[in-house]
């Protein structure tokens, strides 16, 4: 099942460097570039940039087939993605692909920044909620013990 889908991200990627030769503009090829990349990092890389597993288990094999299987894979995505970045060099020059890496890395790295924030930041609010909530139970709990008090002093005299 991973070879299946290995297989349609480096189709995919032919399918795009092959329409770059055929676009007029980096621009219009954006989003089949940006498709390859993003399969490619969802299937080999987690979100910290670290390799990931092939296997569906979610065990790391020790299998020599599958280190194998997935060493040749990795190498023919490498292959096929820096055979797209030299068809983009040819059609719009020198570096614009390492040009769209760099601003897409820069901006996945905010995005993930971004996404560490409001985690961070709904974190804190769940952490205030709870303080408001044991604050409203202590008044709770002082008026019910002061209004006791007064009503046993009340009763007594």
């Amino acid at each position: 099942m991973v070879i299946v889908e290995v297989g349609l991200i480096l189709s995919t990627i032919r399918t795009v460097s092959q329409a770059i030769e055929d676009c007029k503009s980096l621009s219009s090829m954006a989003t089949g570039i940006d498709k390859c990349l993003t399969l490619a990092e969802n299937n080999f890389f987690d979100e910290n940039g670290n390799k990931k597993q092939l296997n569906l288990d979610g065990d790391e094999s020790t299998d020599l087939k599958d280190i194998v299987v997935e060493l040749e894979t990795e190498k023919k995505l490498r292959a096929e993605i820096h055979r797209m970045g030299l068809a983009l060099d040819r059609k719009f020059g020198e570096g614009s692909f390492a040009e769209v890496l760099n601003t897409r890395k820069i901006r996945l790295k905010k995005r993930a920044e971004k996404k560490e924030e409001i985690k961070q930041n709904l974190i804190l609010q769940k952490q205030r909620r709870q303080k408001i909530l044991i604050e409203i139970g202590k008044g709770i709990i002082l008026i019910i013990s002061v209004s006791g008090f007064v009503y046993f002093v009340m009763e007594n005299i």
